[in-house]
């Protein structure tokens, strides 16, 4: 019966010591992580002007943060739509890290891991994005949806109809198909049908067995995988 309570303490007092390693080396690396790029700063203010938040969520939330070959975890983090940068709560302290420090962030949603790219990685017109491009897929030719704000002016006569008299930040978010090198924009199914239309009829075959709505990022994906296929 000693041996039993003593083999139970000694399996307790051991587990214990590793939770407390991993939650140490766990903090050592985020330490680590900030004084060895030392550009993290003190959060502004988004302006006076502005009425909204510019968080993709407004609660802080556990990522994962990719930053070359590491990836370093942090309990509480906010992604920052208007800057594409992100905000870390560590030791009491927001610290915001730069986007042009890390590769990609990756959060879990209903269940489910998303992976989260700078914005300013691509350019769609010669100019570079703003916000966040979400990953879905793992083929050659992925979808791509920009989360990013946009400044909604007031209109003329706010102030004598009772509206909003102060620019607000929205959200908004775009499809793109990726093929690894240009992106294509994909707000209507004319745009689909013209990346596709040297296979305009096994698109059309896929579009009438499915109804699909390309405006639904993952049915769009659904389908894009559907023609990389064949």
């Amino acid at each position: 019966m000693k041996k039993t309570i003593l083999l139970v303490v000694s399996i307790v007092f051991l587990y214990s010591g590793l939770l407390t390693a991993q939650t140490y080396d766990q903090q050592r690396l985020q330490l680590q992580f900030f004084n060895h790029y030392g550009k993290a700063y003190q959060r502004g203010n988004i302006g006076p002007k502005l009425v909204g938040s510019e968080y993709m969520h407004e609660e802080w939330m556990p990522m994962d943060i990719q930053f070359r070959d590491t990836s370093v975890r942090f309990e509480a983090v906010k992604i920052n739509l208007m800057n594409s940068n992100l905000e870390v709560l560590l030791q009491g302290e927001e610290k915001v890290i730069a986007n042009y420090f890390f590769k990609d962030v990756t959060l879990s949603e209903g269940g489910k891991k998303k992976q989260l790219v700078p914005a300013n990685f691509f350019t769609y017109n010669n100019k570079a994005l703003q916000g966040f491009m979400e990953v879905l897929g793992d083929g050659a030719v992925k979808v791509l949806v920009q989360h990013y704000i946009f400044v909604k002016e007031p209109h003329a006569q706010a102030h004598i109809t009772g509206g909003y008299t102060t620019d607000r930040l929205l959200k908004s978010s775009d499809n793109y198909i990726y093929d690894g090198e240009k992106l294509t924009l994909v707000k209507s199914k004319n745009d689909l049908k013209d990346y596709y239309r040297r296979r305009s009829s096994v698109l059309d075959k896929y579009m009438k067995e499915g109804n699909y709505n390309i405006k639904d990022s993952q049915q769009l994906l659904t389908l894009v995988e559907k023609m990389s296929g064949n």
